[in-house]
């Protein structure tokens, strides 16, 4: 409906591209590509899988380096372009909708401040109560399967209106 300007994501398992959504920020990587340690360059998993599947135990880069799942492992630093685009949204939103998520991992979660402190409206869904349902504008505790197709209609109904 033209609505949602994004989808920002902690997950790598590119559900949301699958279930039609355009524009995602994953803000920890995919596990649809690999990227080289010592070059930065990435690869799609489909050469990897050639690479593992021919002579090379280890999937390596054509500069000499080796790849690794373009994910975010523990320890290290969230891509940056992915946050800065993540955070800019939060900031430019009329409303930021968390969807399944407790609002315990950062620095995701200061989307939530971010949105409030630059006038936005928070809308949050999720099956538990959250630190930031106090300064949500509004809360639904239940399952984002039964939720969503029910606030998907409302919109529907009050766009064509």
């Amino acid at each position: 409906m033209g609505a949602l300007k994004a989808t920002v994501t902690q997950n790598i398992d590119a559900l949301h591209q699958r279930a039609g959504s355009k524009n995602v920020i994953e803000v920890h990587g995919d596990v649809r590509s690999a990227v080289c340690v010592k070059c930065g360059t990435r690869y799609s998993a489909d050469y990897v899988l050639k690479e593992l599947l021919g002579e090379k135990r280890t999937p390596t880069c054509k500069c000499g380096g080796v790849l690794k799942p373009n994910t975010v492992m523990f320890g290290e630093p969230l891509p940056e372009e992915a946050l800065s685009e993540a955070f800019r949204l939060a900031k430019e939103c009329d409303l930021l909708i968390v969807v399944g998520s407790s609002l315990v991992v950062y620095p995701i979660a200061f989307m939530a401040d971010i949105a409030k402190r630059s006038g936005g409206k928070l809308a949050i869904i999720n099956t538990e109560k959250t630190a930031y349902d106090g300064a949500a504008d509004v809360v639904i505790h239940g399952k984002a399967e039964e939720i969503l197709p029910k606030l998907v209609q409302a919109v529907k109904e009050l766009t064509e209106k």
